[in-house]
């Protein structure tokens, strides 16, 4: 629900893009254990259907954090354990979430009402690629 508030009152969402990176990591970029997926998926989920857009075309990265020249911090965009690869949007990242939608869509330990948030989200991340 917040995301469609957002999406409808503001032009653009690049002050909650980091949002999105988190929920999207917190669901997809861990090796959850069962009882975990069905807190976190949906919130990824609701990220793709509402903001899935902006999120595809943003392109949006955010670097290491330094000061003084020393790294001090990993900064908004980075990984989780199953992501080692740019911190912030790209297609790498789009396409690794819909893998990850997918398999987990699939999987035999995971309730019913998940597996329809991950089979529909990645959906959506198709149709949104196929538009764009």
């Amino acid at each position: 629900m917040q995301t469609r508030l957002v999406t409808k009152q503001c032009k653009s969402l690049d002050w909650l893009e980091v949002y999105a990176i988190h929920a999207m990591r917190a669901a997809l970029e861990e090796e959850l254990h069962e009882d975990e997926v069905w807190i976190n998926l949906p919130g990824a989920a609701v990220w793709v259907f509402y903001a899935g857009d902006f999120m595809w075309n943003s392109g949006r990265e955010w670097g290491l954090i330094v000061e003084d020249g020393v790294p001090r911090g990993v900064g908004a965009g980075h990984g989780g354990a199953l992501w080692d690869g740019k911190r912030g949007f790209c297609l790498e990242r789009w396409e690794f979430w819909k893998e990850r939608f997918g398999a987990i869509g699939l999987k035999a330990d995971v309730d019913d009402n998940t597996k329809d948030w991950a089979e529909h989200a990645k959906r959506t991340m198709e149709e949104i690629q196929g538009a764009g």
